[in-house]
């Protein structure tokens, strides 16, 4: 069983299926949160915005207080992206920090077999 936070409701995740699940009933809406945690060691949130297909990913090594997010080189753009927490706060991140929604969820199923980034980003250390 995996700790899950999507949208502010605590989830526990039991299988890749019902985290499928989960992903696609967060489709009709603009914005979406999810927090998958493995083990209280590491952590993997993703941030989307339907409306701009974007998503941000922030992993975090828990036990060495470390953060990684995406750094996509080829997109140096100074544009900043909208996404709304799950508490109502409104964030905003640059583009080169973010992925397209399909690549994120990639991500987290990647995450849930194996508690590591997916090696299909270019993770950076914050």
């Amino acid at each position: 069983m995996t700790k899950c936070i999507f949208n502010n409701l605590e989830i526990d995740i039991n299988s890749e299926l019902e985290l499928t699940d989960l992903i696609k009933s967060g489709a009709k809406n603009d914005f979406n949160e999810i927090c998958i945690y493995e083990k209280e060691k590491t952590a993997l949130t993703i941030l989307t915005n339907k409306i701009k297909n974007k998503a941000f990913l922030m992993f975090q090594d828990l036990e060495n207080e470390k953060c990684y997010t995406p750094l996509i080189l080829e997109n140096s753009s100074d544009l900043f992206v909208d996404f709304l927490l799950s508490n109502g706060q409104m964030d905003e991140y640059p583009s080169n920090w973010l992925v397209d929604i399909q690549l994120a969820e990639k991500a987290i199923l990647e995450y849930y077999d194996n508690g590591q980034m997916w090696n299909g980003i270019n993770w950076a250390e914050n």
